[in-house]
């Protein structure tokens, strides 16, 4: 399988991809239940893993509907690279399944924060990067401003070596623990996701709806509640939720010093 190993790279290049690796769903057998490459796709074989650069000034502008627009197209970029793979795997004989690159995902029991699979943990099982103090995988490339793929495949094809190296500096750095506004991070690798998500990154997505949505109903003033229903927020709210799950909160990747290139 050497030959379409490298067939596969070259092809998830082609395709626009800065990063791209391989491997063995043995390495990752350590996911929770339901959440392996096999309980995705049975016989499954291997995970491409593949990482678009987000550019430094996506995380620097100030303008938040700016950062919003070049979210997305990364994401619609991941995406199309992850199908146009799993095509091509097919074609050569061989199931693929491309992993989305946010939504959909499950929201019975887990309100949208956990994932089918986890691209960080593909990502560091092929050598792309470590998992920082951030909770995010850290290139040496681009540090943690990277947009993770993953297509899982039937195709026994040649893994790369894991991570072995070391880029987050964590007590010797701690920018993004220090950077974070809801204190979710913590100096002991700790992580908090119901802190960082509630009031930050998911400011504007469904928590954030469901709490302007309880403001609503619980205002008993109707003049009051006409200004809520037609204010800003609802506006805000609408326009976000319409460019999909898009993170309210990047100032743990802005901080990160890891890969940056620009000043």
């Amino acid at each position: 399988m050497k030959d379409l190993t490298s067939a596969v790279k070259e092809w998830v290049r082609q395709k626009g991809a800065d990063l791209v690796r391989i491997s063995s769903c043995d390495s990752l057998q350590g996911a929770p239940p339901g959440h392996r490459p096999q309980d995705l796709l049975p016989g499954a074989k291997s995970v491409v893993s593949f990482g678009l650069n987000a550019l430094e000034g996506t995380f620097n502008t100030p303008v938040f509907h700016i950062y919003q627009l070049d979210y997305a197209l990364l994401r619609h970029n991941s995406n199309q690279i992850a199908y146009e793979t799993a095509r091509f795997l097919e074609g050569h004989g061989f199931y693929g399944l491309m992993i989305p690159g946010t939504l959909p995902v499950d929201m019975t029991g887990k309100k949208g924060m956990f994932g089918e699979f986890s691209h960080r943990h593909a990502a560091m099982a092929a050598g792309l990067g470590e998992i920082g103090i951030n909770q995010l995988l850290l290139t040496k490339e681009f540090g943690p401003r990277v947009w993770l793929g993953s297509i899982i495949t039937t195709a026994p094809l040649e893994p790369d070596p894991p991570w072995e190296g070391r880029l987050c500096l964590k007590e010797e750095c701690l920018q993004c623990v220090a950077a974070c506004p809801a204190q979710a991070l913590q100096a002991d690798g700790s992580f908090n996701k119901n802190r960082c998500g509630k009031d930050n990154a998911h400011r504007l997505n469904l928590s954030g709806f469901l709490r302007h949505l309880k403001n609503i109903l619980n205002e008993a003033d109707r003049e009051k509640r006409n200004k809520i229903v037609f204010g800003p927020d609802t506006w805000e709210l609408y326009q976000s939720l319409a460019m999909g799950m898009i993170p309210g909160c990047s100032q743990c990747i802005a901080a990160c010093p890891i890969g940056k290139k620009c000043r």
